[in-house]
């Protein structure tokens, strides 16, 4: 699962206390440990210059005096028209000054279901679109972290739900493309947003687009391996995760398989996961039956009504292919033979053709749909 956003290469987002990347190499560079004074403003200089030549920079929830305050990501409940301040602290863990550009970008799933956001240049619609920075650019002086007050406003017409984005710190580096052409590299770490704008809640998964298909191995008394393909749809209007089984069964649930699990990590309001799942050593039984079962898991201090579960199933044939063409074979050949070289067939397989035909030169009577009858008819009064 298509999703309508399924061709665009997704960033994978990590929520943690010091996202690392590097500029200028394709290989990441770990952050460095330095020692985390008590801070006296905003600005904040750490211990002693590294020799490291790489630059990297982390993004992270502060609070109001620059400190960390624990967060991992950003979590907010607000009724429509609410405005909303918060600070993040932009730290550049590099032994040079380093220029980054701020902003906000709408969250959605890539096809797997990962996390992921809007490329750059794609413009956001909902939550991103929302969220400004104080300032749209800044330049971190070395090993230091400046904290960047940023503003969200819910619309009035919000609609109710979860909305996500992340505010990222994008770093843009010139490289070198085919023909000697420049084209601009982009990096960008940051933080996830999640905003519950209050209101009805709708928390339902479905499952559609279930499939089923058999792979035989070339031993016709061997087992083989069913691939179950489905896609996810969070229908409803706040983020949810899954667990669930997928199993494989005859008719009248014959010779079940072991259950396989599933589980999504976290699907978005109005997105879509294409999932697949591979079941081992089946037997090749004819006519089976995939069924998958998800059980909706809301995200921690979330509350809604009760989730109710979701299934599907489809039928599928699973024949082996090698012992279906050996069976076919044998029945060809008794057909030749029992056409063509069986012997004493008359005209055919080479018999004589009159040892069974009829030789008597007697006449037979010729018949007629009339008959008539010296039946004596004063008998019968």
């Amino acid at each position: 699962m298509q999703n309508s956003r399924g061709s665009r290469p997704g960033w994978r987002w990590v929520s943690m206390l010091f996202a690392t990347l590097v500029l200028g190499s394709t290989v990441a560079a770990p952050a460095i440990a330095a020692p985390t004074p008590e801070p006296t403003s905003p600005l904040k200089t750490y211990g002693a210059p590294s020799q490291q030549t790489t630059a990297t920079w982390a993004l992270v929830p502060v609070d109001a005096s620059g400190d960390l305050d624990g967060r991992s990501k950003y979590a907010y409940t607000a009724k429509p028209g609410s405005v909303i301040t918060d600070m993040m602290g932009v730290t550049n863990f590099s032994t040079q000054a380093l220029t980054l550009k701020l902003e906000a970008i709408d969250a959605f799933n890539t096809p797997d279901g990962q996390f992921a956001l809007l490329q750059t240049g794609e413009k956001s619609k909902d939550l991103g679109q929302w969220i400004t920075p104080s300032q749209s650019r800044i330049t971190v002086p070395a090993r230091t972290r400046l904290s960047i007050p940023f503003t969200l406003r819910v619309p009035k017409d919000a609609s109710p739900g979860d909305h996500i984005a992340g505010v990222v710190a994008t770093a843009v580096q010139g490289a070198s493309g085919s023909k000697d052409q420049k084209v601009a590299v982009n990096f960008r770490t940051g933080s996830r947003v999640y905003l519950r704008v209050t209101g009805a809640i709708r928390a339902t998964l479905s499952l559609t687009n279930v499939s089923a298909s058999y792979s035989q191995t070339a031993n016709p008394l061997g087992r083989g391996t069913v691939t179950v393909r489905y896609r996810v749809v969070n229908s409803g209007n706040v983020r949810l995760a899954a667990r669930g089984t997928v199993t494989v069964a005859g008719v009248g649930g014959l010779n079940p398989t072991p259950e396989q699990k599933l589980q999504i990590s976290e699907l978005l309001p109005g997105q879509s996961a294409d999932l697949s799942t591979e079941i081992d050593s089946v037997a090749p039984l004819g006519l089976l039956k995939a069924s998958v079962v998800l059980h909706p898991v809301l995200a921690r201090g979330v509350s809604a009504p009760k989730l109710a579960d979701t299934s599907a199933s489809v039928w599928f044939v699973a024949v082996s292919v090698t012992a279906a063409l050996i069976l076919f074979g044998l029945l060809a050949g008794f057909v030749l033979w029992l056409l063509v070289l069986r012997p004493g067939v008359p005209g055919i397989g080479g018999g004589s053709g009159s040892g069974d035909a009829n030789t008597d030169p007697t006449p037979q009577a010729p018949t007629s749909d009339f008959v008539e009858s010296d039946v004596d008819l004063g008998a019968l009064v």
